[in-house]
């Protein structure tokens, strides 16, 4: 049955209505003009009434056949078939060559609606079709040449439409052709365009060009192979290769579509010229490739499967697409000339590379799983931050310009060359990066894991303008218990900014009962030069800080006040226990908001500590040791320094400074492992100094007098001399008016107290 539509049907009915039309020009056809030297009259024709079935036969080189519709009768090349042949009688048409050269058919009557089912031509040259030709069944031809229709010609086959030639061109702008399926065995170029779905069975073809106003499709078993560019512009769209059994294979392919288009390959995949598409799905057996000047214009999402996907990644190609995902079992690179968003729950790759002009973002419900390196390359990344995707990878590599967040479900490791405004990067285990990383990050750069080892890898480079740390990933299903450690290097200054922390303390109900065990975190800060904090960032954290800076860089942390432009400010510090190292050639002020404690080796040039604000306590362990070149200046409610011994009474602990000032409100016992004196306004309610050598205060040294205020008492301990306030311009005094306490002072030692 005709596959005319209502479209087809009002024409004709147009055209059977109207006075006959006058011949038309045959631009790609033939004329009885054009056949003066051809062998015409040598054609043999027949007609078997009982079948309906017209046969034409050339028999010889040159020959040629018109077929034309007169008077309602049948003519080949001007002669009436038989005694007279009408047009309704003819169900089938055969035409048969020799194969010799140039025997060419041409249709040049009006058979729309002659109720032809089926039309055969074959062993033929060129065949062309100048007028409407309506078949309800299949349309085979098989040329040696040229298969073509003319300008205004409507050729409608409700069967196949079966074309074996050396160039096929039918359909266009003016055309109106319909097929129910077409098949292409053709040497050279096909060019089709059709008014409906454009159904596809085997096609082989040098190149092909599909235009339809519906979809092109192909069937289950279709076998489609073009050696050459293939040029898919189906309007509601491509689906090609995706059938089971069905294959597709092409040098090149150029697609346009308003709907989706889906092409699974047998081969890798070339992309070329300007595509388009409201959804794509490409996949491949090999790579997915584009040429250096093609265009890709997505709507809504793109798929890829391959081998390997490099898409995008030359200045002078374009690709954009409101969504992307991919499976590949080698790399992913992928550059979009617009934002790009990852979306699915099956992404992964070997290695991926994406590169956007905006922002690289995943939906809530992406899952991404890269087995080596993933690189990202944008304005701004968010990947893996929203609670239920989920992003691995191998390690990672990123170059923002403005904000760089990451969230791993898993390690976390960054190598190469990294670069961005501020970053924020939390894993769910462990964060390090590889030997001969650079990081560089302009404003904060923040790292969350459960354990954050960054900067200490042999050739590594870490720049930070303020840093943050989170250690155990709260946000991690089942943290660590135990030890959580932060090991951090920065290549130049240090700056804490923001709320920092390491560990996690003991958790407990209304009643005190312990629901969760204490984790510490342990924090090692290594800076190039010195390390200070923010106007009002915090740092806690439970366990030991370790400080070590260079370059006669000094630190900073946890101070308050009011900044040059009037602004208050209050950073806030706090840890388990502390241990300072500038190299000696760096001053280190403390101010933390808890107690102070001094653990394992620490060498500074002046040191100030202030616990809580002058309310909390300032120790040190028994095996501390603390060499101060200059002044120590402590400042609490007690102060506790250099006393340790071991259980046979041996000192162990060690505490060296050249000058001593101390604020407390309760009881100060510094015991020196040398000689100092007492410099500035000193308090203490109960006072007990120790040295091995003298202890003087400023004066005779040639400093600023020294004045020093004790509540209830003060005990000087040393082997040699305790002169305090001997000089008019020091001061001491002991305002409850107990006389000082004089212990283990021997030999010739003198202890004056004025």
């Amino acid at each position: 049955m005709p596959v005319n539509s209502k479209r087809t049907a009002m024409k004709k009915s147009r055209k059977n209505n109207s006075s006959p039309k006058p011949r038309r020009s045959r631009t790609r056809g033939q004329d009885y003009t054009t056949l003066e030297d051809r062998k015409m009259l040598a054609v043999t024709t027949g007609f078997a009434s009982a079948s309906g079935t017209l046969t034409v036969n050339l028999g010889a080189a040159n020959e040629a056949a018109q077929i034309d519709v007169v008077g309602g009768n049948v003519l080949v090349n001007g002669s009436q078939v038989g005694s007279g042949t009408s047009v309704g009688a003819v169900d089938q048409i055969v035409v048969t060559g020799t194969t010799a050269a140039n025997q060419d058919v041409s249709f040049i009557g009006d058979f729309s609606n002659a109720g032809l089912s089926s039309v055969n031509i074959t062993n033929v040259d060129d065949v062309a079709i100048n007028e409407d030709l309506s078949v309800s069944g299949n349309l085979t031809i098989n040329a040696g040449g040229n298969v073509s229709d003319a300008d205004n010609t409507d050729l409608v086959v409700g069967g196949v439409g079966n074309f074996t030639a050396a160039n096929v061109s039918l359909g266009g702008a003016t055309n109106e052709t319909r097929f129910q399926q077409t098949a292409f065995n053709v040497s050279g170029a096909v060019d089709l365009q059709e008014d409906d779905n454009t159904v596809l069975g085997s096609v082989t073809a040098a190149t092909v060009r599909l235009a339809s106003n519906g979809r092109i499709l192909d069937g289950f078993t279709t076998q489609i192979n073009i050696s050459g560019l293939a040029e898919l512009f189906g309007n509601a769209g491509v689906r090609l290769g995706d059938n089971g059994a069905d294959t597709f294979q092409a040098g090149t392919i150029n697609f346009r579509s308003s709907g989706q288009v889906s092409i699974n390959e047998d081969d890798s995949t070339n992309i070329v010229g300007d595509n388009t598409a409201r959804s794509m799905n490409l996949r491949s057996q090999g790579s997915i490739t584009d040429a250096d000047d093609a265009s890709i214009n997505v709507q809504f999402q793109s798929g890829f499967t391959a081998e390997s996907v490099r898409i995008g990644d030359t200045a002078t190609d374009e690709f954009n697409s409101n969504s992307v995902y991919f499976f590949t079992t080698g790399r992913f690179d992928l550059t979009e000339d617009s934002d790009t968003l990852i979306i699915e729950e099956k992404n992964s790759a070997l290695s991926l590379r994406l590169t956007s002009t905006g922002q690289i973002a995943d939906e809530a419900n992406a899952r991404v799983t890269i087995t080596n390196l993933a690189e990202f390359d944008a304005q701004s990344a968010v990947i893996g931050d929203l609670g239920t995707d989920f992003f691995t990878a191998g390690s990672i590599q990123f170059n923002t310009v403005d904000e760089f967040r990451l969230t791993e479900n898993d390690d976390t490791n960054i190598l190469g060359v990294n670069r961005a405004n501020n970053s924020i990067i939390t894993s769910v285990g462990n964060l390090s990066n590889s030997s001969n990383a650079d990081i560089v990050v302009t404003t904060n750069a923040s790292f969350r894991g459960d354990s954050i080892n960054v900067g200490n890898q042999s050739g590594d480079n870490a720049q930070f303008g303020s840093l943050t740390f989170i250690t155990p990933n709260v946000a991690s299903a089942n943290p660590p218990t135990g030890f959580a450690s932060v090991n951090i290097s920065e290549d130049d200054s240090t700056q804490f900014g923001g709320n920092s922390r390491a560990g996690i303390p003991e958790q407990t109900d209304g009643s005190g009962q312990v629901t969760a065990q204490e984790i510490t975190g342990n924090v090692r800060i290594t800076s190039a030069e010195g390390i200070i904090d923010g106007s009002n960032s915090s740092v806690n954290v439970i366990g030991n800080t370790s400080l070590t800076t260079g370059n006669n860089g000094n630190i900073t942390l946890g101070d308050s006040g009011v900044s040059g432009a009037g602004v208050p400010f209050d950073a806030t510090f706090n840890t388990s226990s502390l241990t300072i190292n500038t190299d000696g050639t760096g001053n280190a002020q403390i101010f933390e908001d808890s107690d102070i404690f001094l653990v394992g080796n620490n060498q500074i040039n002046s040191l100030t500590l202030d616990a809580n604000n002058g309310q909390g306590r300032i120790t040190d362990s028994a095996t501390a040791n603390i060499n101060v070149n200059f002044n120590l200046n402590v400042r609490g409610d007690f102060v506790n320094l250099g006393t340790g011994v071991d259980v046979n009474g041996a000192n162990t602990d060690t505490l060296n400074f050249n000058t001593l000032t101390f604020n407390t409100s309760g009881n100060t016992n510094v015991s020196a492992d040398s000689g100092f004196f007492l410099v500035g306004s000193s308090t203490a309610d109960n006072l007990t100094l120790a040295s091995t050598g003298n202890i003087f205060d400023s004066s005779p040294s040639g400093g600023t007098p020294a004045s020093t205020t004790v509540q209830t008492s003060a005990n000087f301990i040393t082997p040699l001399d305790a002169i305090i306030g001997e000089s008019g311009a020091d001061f001491f005094t002991i305002v409850s008016g107990n006389a000082p306490g004089v212990g283990n002072v021997g030999g010739t030692a003198n202890v004056v107290v004025s």
